[in-house]
């Protein structure tokens, strides 16, 4: 049981990563929908229910960092687990980046686990 169990916290995990993923794939739809309109730039700032065309809705275990879009023509959201935390991730936080289309993270378990 001592492999066992954290085996099962990381394919737990990954489900739930795997609902950031489409809630990111949501969230890049409704940017490039965004960027069409006048300053004709990505947005930056909280996701909301009224911001985009297409609401990317509430994201499970996880905070919503603010968007951020330093150039107008990128942007990155950082994405934080929320408690109660998985023991073998702990609270670990993912950032996503639209000029790469990558996911980044300080924890190399997250790097290696749920991020390829």
């Amino acid at each position: 049981t001592s492999v066992a169990l954290p085996q099962y916290y990381r394919v737990i995990e990954k489900g739930r990563f795997s609902l950031v993923k489409e809630w990111i794939s949501v969230l890049e739809g409704a940017q490039e929908h965004y960027i069409l309109r006048p300053p004709y730039a990505y947005y930056a700032g909280a996701v909301g229910p009224n911001i985009f065309d297409v609401n990317p809705g509430p994201l499970d275990h996880f905070n919503i960092g603010d968007i951020r879009a330093p150039a107008g023509r990128s942007w990155n959201i950082t994405v934080t687990r929320a408690g109660p935390c998985p023991p073998v991730y702990g609270c670990y936080r993912a950032t996503y980046n639209s000029a790469t289309s990558q996911f980044t993270s300080v924890n190399v378990d997250v790097t290696d686990d749920l991020i390829p």
